[in-house]
C-alpha cells in the first residue's frame, strides 16, 4: 500500500511476476518489458551501469566486474490501483 504523507492509504501497489536473474543474463525480453523505451540489451547494460563488458564475455565470472554481472538481481513487475 502506498500512504501520502498524511499517513492516508491512496494506492494499492501489486505485484504479478517477480523474477531473479544475474545481471549478466538480463535478456532482450526484460529489456523490452521494463518499459523504458529499451530496444537492446546493450543499451540496458549502458543505462544500468554494466559497461565494460563485451558481448562475448557476459556471464562468464572471470573478472571482479563480470562477477558482480553475475550477481542475482530482483525484477518485479507490478500494477496499482487507487486506494479509494
Amino acid at each position: 500500500m502506498v500512504i501520502d504523507s498524511d499517513k492516508r492509504p491512496v494506492a494499492v501497489i501489486e505485484f504479478t511476476q517477480v523474477r531473479v536473474v544475474p545481471l549478466g543474463q538480463v535478456d532482450l525480453a526484460h529489456v523490452v518489458d521494463e518499459g523504458e523505451g529499451g530496444t537492446s540489451v546493450a543499451e540496458w547494460r549502458a543505462c544500468h551501469d554494466c559497461q565494460g563488458v563485451s558481448a562475448d564475455m557476459t556471464g562468464h565470472v572471470v573478472t571482479p566486474l563480470l562477477m558482480a554481472l553475475a550477481v542475482p538481481a530482483l525484477f518485479s513487475w507490478s500494477r496499482g490501483s487507487s486506494a479509494s
